[in-house]
């Protein structure tokens, strides 16, 4: 369920907040986690500048959001729950921590049942040890140490986890964020 349904469409339908440049954990997976088959899963694609980017690098991508982004090939609109994760590279930045911890547990519920052996789950999200300035939408900070116990509960090996900030400076806001990625 996304909470901020309103706010989120809001956002992307301005000029302004479209980055055509790809985010620095896109790299980071790409350069470390992908072959060169890899089949990524773009999860809350947002406006799809990870998914261009990965296209663009020539893998096979399939983005997903809950808010309609009419400009990007293989673009599937639905709820994270009621999609089928058979890929081998599930990539999931900024998406944790837009959800309630329900959600999660179900998107992690149907992750463990769909994903593939071997198959990688990549997670950018905003640790609770941040301090949140602006209160305009929903976010729920994630704990790394409860994260890990967690994908862990649900059959992934950790296989990289830090907490830091400088990996999303956006204008003013510098956020303490948590990588994660885990193996199935």
């Amino acid at each position: 369920m996304i909470i901020n349904k309103d706010y989120w469409e809001h956002y992307y339908s301005n000029k302004d907040n479209r980055l055509s440049y790809p985010s620095d954990f896109a790299i980071f997976v790409r350069n470390n986690y992908f072959s060169p088959n890899s089949i990524i899963i773009d999860v809350g694609c947002g406006n799809g500048r990870d998914s261009s980017y990965f296209r663009a690098e020539g893998f096979e991508v399939k983005s997903l959001d809950a808010i309609y982004q009419p400009h990007l090939i293989n673009f599937k609109q639905c709820d994270l729950k009621d999609y089928d994760y058979c890929a081998n590279i599930i990539y999931c930045r900024w998406v944790i921590h837009s959800i309630d911890e329900g959600t999660e547990d179900l998107f992690f519920k149907k992750l463990a049942n769909d994903m593939v052996p071997d198959s990688i789950l990549c997670i950018e999200c905003r640790s609770d040890k941040d301090v949140i300035q602006e209160e305009s939408h929903y976010r729920r900070l994630i704990n790394r140490e409860a994260l890990h116990k967690k994908l862990n509960n649900f059959g992934f090996s950790i296989i990289y986890s830090d907490e830091k900030r400088g990996w999303s400076t956006v204008r003013n806001d510098d956020p303490l964020l948590i990588r994660m990625i885990g193996k199935k």
